[in-house]
């Protein structure tokens, strides 16, 4: 994901939000997608301050994202290691209905 790509989403998000449970939420949503399709088992997440800066959010909107993350499974935070991929998001698979 390029950066020009990241910030112009963030900018579209900040427009379109406008309170920080939303920007944890689209974060949250915005980082899933991002290791679902960019990221594998053991892979480090961008830190912090990082995404913060990217993302124009405040330095407590970003643990409260990973939080979420983390409870579902996907990352892990050992600590003094980072944010690493534990396992890509699951996504529900379509159903082709046959009429």
């Amino acid at each position: 994901m390029s950066t020009s790509s990241v910030n112009a989403r963030a900018d579209r998000n900040e427009q379109s939000l406008g309170t920080p449970h939303h920007f944890r939420l689209q974060l949250g949503e915005l980082l899933s997608r991002h290791i679902e399709r960019d990221m594998g088992f053991g892979d480090r997440l961008l830190t912090e301050e990082e995404l913060c800066d990217q993302f124009g959010v405040s330095h407590e909107t970003v643990p409260d994202a990973w939080h979420s993350l983390e409870g579902d499974g996907i990352i892990a935070r050992p600590r003094g290691q980072g944010t690493i991929v534990e396992r890509p998001p699951r996504r529900a698979k379509r159903s082709v209905s046959r009429a």
